[in-house]
């Protein structure tokens, strides 16, 4: 990623994402065993909205 400042705007090269790439971890309280994890991608967290 490359950055340069310019009149109090900085521009950044952003990365171009899938709609499988992981956006968000979410963690279960575990209240029935041990905690544990689901990854969300971008396609999963658009079918949810």
């Amino acid at each position: 990623m490359t950055s340069e400042s310019n009149n109090n705007y900085v521009n950044v090269d952003i990365a171009a994402v899938s709609k499988d790439d992981p956006v968000l971890i979410t963690f279960s309280t575990g209240s029935t065993g041990k905690p544990k994890a689901a990854i969300r991608t971008y396609s999963m967290l658009q079918k949810s909205i």
